[in-house]
């Protein structure tokens, strides 16, 4: 049984899901998205944000009916901006990801003497140099200091 159409009340359905709605709502998710990630939007994200977008309009007319038409572009723009932000997330993931793992299996796939000799090359420079060996010879001069108080100071140096 239908419910009589009141007076002064009217059907929000056909204009919440209208072509000029959609387009407005795309439209401010996509300039929203274009300032936080400082770059446009390619074709394939332009295609998922408007599938995602299409998807919460009728998930948001499903659950919440005949609100007035503000509350419910309110809920299918932050329902779908929180979606489509976790998107690019993921995107973003997974283009790190994959250089990674390109440099990687390309040091799995090096012969071992090139490997073996990248390992000790990086082995020894890490080494420092060894400390001058102190000269302990005994001078003839008998100005300079004896051979016992040279031997504690070469003793203390170290």
């Amino acid at each position: 049984m239908s419910r009589p159409v009141q007076q002064g009340y009217s059907s929000v359905k056909p204009i919440f899901f209208s072509d000029k709605n959609f387009n407005t709502l795309q439209t401010v998710l996509v300039q929203d998205f274009q300032q936080r990630t400082r770059s446009s939007l390619d074709e394939q994200q332009i295609n998922r944000l408007s599938k995602t977008l299409d998807h919460y309009l009728n998930q948001v007319y499903q659950k919440q009916g005949e609100k007035p038409i503000q509350d419910l572009n309110k809920e299918v723009l932050s329902a779908t901006a929180k979606d489509f932000s976790q998107y690019l997330q993921r995107k973003d993931v997974t283009k790190n990801t994959s250089a990674v793992k390109n440099v990687m299996d390309e040091s799995l796939y090096q012969d071992t003497a090139t490997r073996f000799e990248r390992l000790t090359q990086d082995r020894n420079e890490v080494k420092a140099l060894p400390p001058p060996i102190p000269d302990f010879r005994i001078s003839l001069d008998e100005d300079g200091p004896p051979a016992a108080e040279m031997f504690e100071r070469a003793k203390k140096q170290r």
